[in-house]
């Protein structure tokens, strides 16, 4: 009886371990981003920039209110956002759960669900230019970089966008595409010059926060 108690009393213990070293593992997973998935990148054009105002050269970030494509199901999540407003530059990381596969293949009513594998979707950047809601200034930028890599469950993009017009954007969004198909899979709004408060029926400026990029990552 004293043998079948310490057996007990072992298996629980070595339960207890596992539920929170797979809670812990979770947690590091989490806030893991493999090799260069978060570095600023510097594309040709940037390079060109910082080369010409390595004095005066400024870069700025944003927290992203909503980094999620879908509220509920969280299929991609978007984040590391940089900007250079003096270059016409904004770059930021998408990572996706190999999970959200199912769900893709069931949204274009494919075949059979994909391999996990790199150039299996495709971003463009969606900028606003509208101060109200019935205006029609919305531009599209194509993705002038783009670098993936996995880890465990998880495909990670560093997205690059060059020539995009910072200057009076109300809001920029990137739409996510599985290869060449025309309509999106989701979206996630990755930049808002501003937020509308309820209570006092007025837009209230989002300011962003100067960002200082690495010396490692700065051109040599």
């Amino acid at each position: 009886m004293k043998m079948l108690r310490k057996t007990l009393f072992f298996c629980l213990v070595l339960c207890i371990v596992a539920v929170f070293g797979a809670i812990l593992f979770r947690i590091y997973i989490a806030d893991h981003y493999p090799g260069d998935t978060t570095k600023t990148v510097f594309t040709p054009a940037l390079e060109a920039h910082y080369r010409a105002n390595t004095e005066g050269f400024a870069a700025f970030t944003q927290d992203i209110r909503f980094p999620y494509d879908d509220a509920k199901d969280g299929n991609f999540f978007a984040t590391a956002l940089v900007l250079v407003p003096d270059a016409d530059h904004l770059q930021l990381t998408v990572r996706y759960n190999k999970s959200t596969l199912p769900k893709v293949a069931s949204h274009y009513k494919l075949a059979e669900v994909p391999a996990p594998a790199e150039g299996l979707f495709r971003y463009t950047l969606t900028v606003s230019y509208n101060e109200d809601k019935d205006g029609k200034d919305y531009r599209t930028y194509d993705c002038s970089y783009i670098a993936e890599d996995a880890a465990f469950m998880y495909r990670y993009a560093r997205l690059a966008f060059d020539g995009v017009e910072l200057d009076g954007a109300v809001w920029a969004r990137v739409d996510i595409y599985y290869k060449d198909q025309s309509e999106p899979f989701g979206a996630i709004a990755v930049y808002e010059s501003r937020t509308y408060d309820d209570m006092t029926d007025t837009f209230i400026p989002i300011p962003l926060k100067e960002f200082r990029v690495d010396k490692e990552d700065l051109p040599s």
